[in-house]
């Protein structure tokens, strides 16, 4: 990732990084920002949030901000030691319940 959060992060700085990092880029510019654990995450969306806001005054008016956010699962041994668990990938066609 170009940008990294942990739960300590201050979002405010990060999304200052990533819009200098976006700004550097120019238009078609891409950049990563990532963490591990659900806090890590809530702060990567807060750091897109806010960059979003300082981009603003960098953007046409008919240009946007886009942000997609995905996650990866990272294979765990069992509790014997013998090898990763299966990685179960939900179902797309699976009903919500």
């Amino acid at each position: 990732p170009d940008v990294v959060t942990a739960k300590d992060t201050n979002p405010g700085l990060a999304a200052a990084e990533l819009t200098r990092l976006l700004v550097q880029k120019g238009q078609a510019g891409i950049a990563v920002v990532g963490g591990m654990g659900p806090y890590a995450m809530h702060m990567s969306l807060k750091t897109v949030l806010m960059a979003s806001r300082y981009m603003q005054k960098h953007m046409k008016e008919n240009e946007t901000l886009l942000a997609v956010a995905c996650s990866q699962a990272v294979p765990a041994k069992d509790g014997d030691g013998e090898g990763p668990l299966p990685i179960r990938t939900p179902d797309p066609k699976a009903k919500m319940s």
